[in-house]
C-alpha cells in the first residue's frame, strides 16, 4: 500500500502520512499512547491563513478509531489513540482516512 502515493514521517511518537492520488490528498498523523481513545485529541491544521475546508474533528476522529480499532484487531496490537492531527481542506474520504490509520498502526507496531 506504501510507495509513491503515501510519505509517510515520524517524530518521536507522533506518525505521519500525506497521501495524493490524483485531486485526491489527504494528509494524518496519529501520536500513540495513552488509555482512553475516546478522550484523545484532535487538532484541525490548515495550510494557509484564511483557508476553511470540509472535513470536521469529529467525523476524521470517528474514521480514526474505527481503523485503528480493526487494524489493532488483524495485528494483534493494543495501540490507543492520543492524539489526531488533519488538515481541514483535505478530500474528505473516510476510506482514504482508513488506509492511512491502518498504515500508521502498521508501521507503529
Amino acid at each position: 500500500m506504501m510507495g509513491r502515493l503515501m510519505q509517510y514521517s515520524r517524530d518521536g511518537n507522533l506518525h505521519r502520512i500525506a497521501r495524493i492520488t490524483g485531486p485526491m490528498h489527504n494528509f494524518l498523523a496519529i501520536e500513540f499512547g495513552g488509555t482512553d481513545a475516546n478522550s484523545c485529541i484532535v487538532e484541525r491544521l490548515v495550510r494557509a491563513a484564511g483557508t476553511s475546508g470540509e472535513l470536521h474533528g469529529e467525523e476524521v476522529k470517528k474514521w480514526v478509531l474505527n481503523a485503528v480499532a480493526s487494524a489493532n484487531a488483524e495485528f494483534g496490537t493494543h495501540l490507543v489513540v492520543r492524539r489526531i492531527q488533519y488538515v481541514a481542506d483535505d478530500t474528505p474520504d473516510a476510506n482514504a482516512y482508513a488506509i492511512i490509520a491502518h498504515e500508521l498502526v502498521r508501521r507503529a507496531r
